[in-house]
């Protein structure tokens, strides 16, 4: 679990699993008067620059998508244990 303080407040939190080259993010939140300020973004860029991962991969809903797309994520529709939609999200990464 990694977090992202401002003036020694938590206000952004991203949890990965490294596996061997790639990580899966588990979690990543921003709490909402900190959102749209590039917090995600960051935290993102810091595991990259900390794992250097070959790859990583996500699971998420329709809402944040857009989000991971903007960032370079392929993605594909899934359906989850509840047969709910969903999407696997993976960035390849030169490092």
């Amino acid at each position: 679990m990694i977090g992202c303080f401002l003036a020694e407040k938590l206000v952004g939190i991203i949890g990965v699993k490294n596996n061997n080259n790639h990580l899966i993010i588990r979690h990543i939140s921003v709490l909402e008067e900190f959102q749209q300020t590039g917090i995600r973004t960051r935290l993102i860029n810091y595991v990259i620059d900390h794992f250097k991962p070959n790859k990583i991969l996500a699971e998420t809903d329709k809402d944040p998508l857009n989000f991971y797309v903007k960032l370079g994520f392929n993605y594909k529709a899934i359906k989850n244990k509840y047969n709910k939609n969903r999407y696997q999200c993976e960035l390849q990464l030169l490092i």
